[in-house]
């Protein structure tokens, strides 16, 4: 399937070909962290792949927030001379 100088530099050690079934597996074999199953709870564990991304994207969702509110706090009212 592979050309034959991509299988000639593969057995040169000069890259891997690692065959996945699931982009969980690309995943872990990229990283080299496991990513992780949800518990009964629905959560990921902390360390894993997909508990680092939901983390990620909830302080993403916190700052966007915090900005949003920012902007609210410091508008002025119609009337109040600003």
């Amino acid at each position: 399937m592979l050309r034959r100088d991509v299988v000639a530099a593969a057995e040169a050690g000069h890259f891997r070909v690692y065959p996945v079934e699931t982009i969980d597996e690309a995943l872990s074999v990229l990283t080299g962290v496991d990513v992780g199953a949800k518990n009964e709870q629905g959560e990921f564990p902390s360390e894993s792949v997909n508990g680092r991304a939901l983390a990620r994207l909830a302080a993403f969702a916190s700052a966007r927030s915090t900005f949003a509110n920012l902007g609210k706090s410091s508008a002025t009212e119609p009337g109040d001379g600003g």
